[in-house]
């Protein structure tokens, strides 16, 4: 039997909690990212993910994460 898993990269699960986090304020989304960020930082492509958090304007909420 094959099986065949999906999974969306970091970067994407990061803006989406970005997003989520800007509409309802919940800190689990942060500490979420601040895991990825640290348990994943090599796989996360950082130029794509700042282009996406400025043209989102998300770039608020990334700066409470530093």
């Amino acid at each position: 039997m094959d099986l065949q898993i999906m999974l969306a990269p970091p970067e994407y699960v990061i803006i989406r909690k970005l997003e989520f986090y800007q509409e309802g304020s919940s800190p689990k989304h942060l500490t979420d990212i601040e895991a990825i960020l640290k348990n994943s930082s090599e796989l996360i492509d950082l130029k794509f993910l700042k282009s996406q958090i400025l043209t989102l304007d998300l770039n608020n909420i990334w700066q409470k994460l530093h």
